[in-house]
């Protein structure tokens, strides 16, 4: 068992300067709760949260989705023969089950889902060319 002499040290020096080895008081805030309060609420707030993996929301928002039909619509009549569309696809190869806790009665908790996370991009264009 190993014991460290500079701390046994330290508590033979206070024993017999004070013939008690209470621990001497602290600066900063007093607590309010006793270790034994401390971890029994600490114990009811893991059973009073569920267990469960965020379902999944689309970063595209109702407003994003009405500006981009505005656009397409506003560009409907454009001359498309001089222009390459690019486009790229990303290819997960394991789905991530990241498992959150929540409490009962609440909903589910939401995770943005972002573009390219640690997967496989694949690229490319097309063009009209004759």
């Amino acid at each position: 068992m190993y014991v460290n002499e500079e701390e046994v040290r330290i508590w033979v020096k206070q024993l017999e300067e004070t013939n008690d080895l209470k621990q001497k008081s602290r600066s900063g805030r007093p607590t309010r709760l006793t270790p034994t309060q401390r971890r029994y609420l600490g114990q009811l707030e893991i059973i009073s949260k569920s267990l469960g993996i965020p379902r999944s929301v689309p970063l595209l928002t109702e407003e994003a989705i009405k500006r981009r039909i505005a656009w397409a619509k506003a560009h409907q009549r454009k001359d498309w023969n001089s222009v390459i569309f690019s486009d790229e696809s990303t290819f997960q190869m394991f789905r991530n089950t990241i498992q959150v806790r929540y409490k009962d009665g609440e909903s589910i908790p939401s995770r943005p889902v972002v573009k390219h996370p640690f997967k496989q991009n694949l690229c490319g264009a097309v063009l009209n060319y004759y």
